[in-house]
């Protein structure tokens, strides 16, 4: 999972817009970067949308958000030294086709393996078979994801080796 900070205000989710504090005029090269990533956010929440809860949220490129309300090195009024940040962490697994089918396999094994151990009880409870019936519908929904452009997963080189020293 990678965290990034966006230390803009978010004017409006549904279009992507973004409004850069006073004093600054465009998107500076750093936070031009980080725009497909909010893009990739908006994309997974109207797919999600528009398949109308077909779609497990676990296989969401976007974990968790967070506004952060930070005081800056500038002086004068309190409105004027905070600034509005976002923190977002996402799972870059999720970035391609090939990274969300191998967090689907990963969760399908914990689902399956829950609803086996729920299973082998003698006598089930309601609540134990609602607990069934809701993991068998998350099974399902695990099957169908997100549309992500194919990339291969890196495969790291065993015979390489790096060592530091540290004066």
């Amino acid at each position: 999972m990678r965290k990034i900070v966006f230390p803009f205000v978010l004017v409006g989710w549904e279009s992507i817009l973004f409004k850069s504090p006073a004093g600054r005029r465009s998107l500076c090269l750093r936070h031009r970067r980080q725009l497909p990533y909010f893009q990739r956010f908006y994309e997974d929440q109207e797919f999600k949308k528009a398949s109308k809860d077909q779609l497990s949220s676990a296989l969401f490129t976007l974990r968790s958000a967070m506004i952060l309300w930070k005081e800056d090195e500038e002086k004068g009024e309190l409105w004027d030294r905070h600034k509005l940040y976002l923190h977002c962490t996402f799972e870059t697994r999720c970035l391609t086709a090939e990274g969300t089918s191998s967090i689907t396999q990963e969760k399908q094994k914990e689902v399956t393996k829950m609803i086996d151990l729920m299973k082998a009880k003698e006598e089930l409870s309601d609540s134990q078979q609602v607990f069934i019936r809701r993991k068998n519908s998350t099974l399902a929904k695990l099957n169908n994801t997100f549309p992500r452009p194919s990339k291969p997963v890196y495969q790291g080189k065993p015979n390489v080796h790096l060592e530091s020293l540290w004066d």
